[in-house]
């Protein structure tokens, strides 16, 4: 997964949105065991999402020249996630409606948030800062919009799936078949919004972190065909791969809230290893999956942990 990172957003934005939306993303990605790269501009010019199967999109603005290779990219088979105002900016700080076929969508209209101030996650959400809600057509979930909330109408309805509404009856999340691609969109911050239930203590790692809100994140992602290094049976987890000639290490880190007695990691590997230890357990017994050329591991999870698999 390529998150893609603009220059002149910071630049050209009037507020800290979607600054802290890209941050809040990427958690939710990586508590999904969902590998990241970070991709600039002139990398997308050049190519680089030859290597990605999903790019992530929150930046508002953005390079003409990018937001064209962008759709190529898209027309090609490429699956682009994007939320908020993604593209409707150039790196000149002046709007374009260039890039809205691309999500599918027009007649954007947007409604703020009373509270302006910082949208670091550290501050929490307020009633303020909740411009409204939507439906998930799926669950029947109703999820708090953070920070803006932007409605809009289909420009391609014959290739839109609608997947959420608002109250009002307008639309809020959409799919759209673009060329031989795939676009998810959603019209609020949807990082923003996985901050919503977080609880935070000085020098305590976060928790409290939800699946309905991450889900707005990641499932677009995974049904994209991502392939994860390491899986975790439990949701929450962070797992951070690190692979050398010498073996393989992953650094666990638990933002479930709570011990986990037992959790089972898949861990790809090209052959299978003579052992498998952890800092915390000491040597741990394992399975060999020769179907996926994986590592199959149980141990129990306080905090943190380090597994080397050699």
């Amino acid at each position: 997964v390529a998150i893609l990172w603009s220059a002149s957003d910071p630049v050209w934005n009037e507020c800290d949105a979607e600054l802290w939306d890209n941050q809040l993303i990427y958690l939710a990605l990586l508590h999904k065991q969902i590998p990241v790269d970070f991709v600039d501009e002139f990398a997308v010019e050049n190519g680089a999402l030859a290597n990605y199967k999903v790019v992530v999109l929150s930046a508002r603005y953005l390079r003409k020249a990018t937001l064209m290779a962008l759709a190529q990219w898209v027309r090609n088979g490429g699956n682009l996630w994007a939320d908020g105002l993604t593209g409707t900016g150039d790196e000149y700080g002046q709007k374009t409606a260039d890039f809205l076929p691309v999500l599918g969508i027009k007649d954007v209209i947007i409604t703020d948030s009373t509270l302006k101030r910082s949208f670091n996650p550290q501050n929490g959400v307020y009633k303020e800062i909740i411009p409204g809600t939507f439906i998930w057509k799926t669950t029947g979930e109703e999820i708090q919009c953070i920070g803006r909330k932007i409605s809009f109408s289909i420009s391609d309805p014959e290739n839109v799936k609608v997947l959420a509404m608002y109250p009002d009856g307008k639309i809020a999340a959409i799919e759209h078949r673009y060329g031989k691609g795939r676009v998810f969109y959603i019209g609020t911050y949807a990082g923003l919004c996985y901050n919503i239930p977080v609880v935070r203590e000085p020098g305590r790692i976060e928790t409290n972190y939800r699946e309905t809100e991450r889900k707005l994140v990641t499932d677009f992602v995974l049904q994209s065909g991502v392939s994860r290094p390491v899986a975790s049976s439990i949701d929450c987890v962070q797992a951070d791969i690190l692979e050398s000639d010498a073996g393989t290490g992953i650094v666990l880190a638990n933002y479930t809230g709570t011990k986990q007695e037992k959790i089972t990691l898949t861990i790809r590997a090209g052959k299978r290893p003579s052992k498998v230890t952890s800092v915390e357990c000491g040597d741990l017994k394992f399975s060999w999956d020769e179907t996926k050329k994986a590592v199959v591991v149980s141990l129990p999870l306080d905090i943190c942990d380090i597994i080397l698999v050699r």
